[in-house]
């Protein structure tokens, strides 16, 4: 079971590879339309990759509150006390 895990994280990571080698050309974000100056250029993998880091982020601090009070809470043991 653990060498079919292996076999599929190592595929996925493959494909996420070559996702990114073949997505090397410049891409040009513009923040606000009309305004040149907020124009910035880089790779498109670099923006999926941002993006996506963006969301985790944007996620976390999210349920941030509801961790943290998750984690002020006593644990209550296995007889419910």
């Amino acid at each position: 079971m653990r060498l079919i895990a292996f076999v599929f994280r190592l595929a996925l990571f493959l494909v996420v590879l070559l996702f990114a080698l073949a997505n090397t050309h410049p891409v040009s974000l513009t923040l606000v339309p009309g305004m040149d100056r907020l124009t910035f250029e880089a790779p498109m993998a670099l923006w999926v990759v941002g993006i996506f880091a963006l969301g985790v982020l944007v996620c976390f601090l999210y349920l941030l509150p509801t961790l943290v009070s998750a984690w002020r809470k006593p644990a209550k043991d296995f007889n419910g006390n």
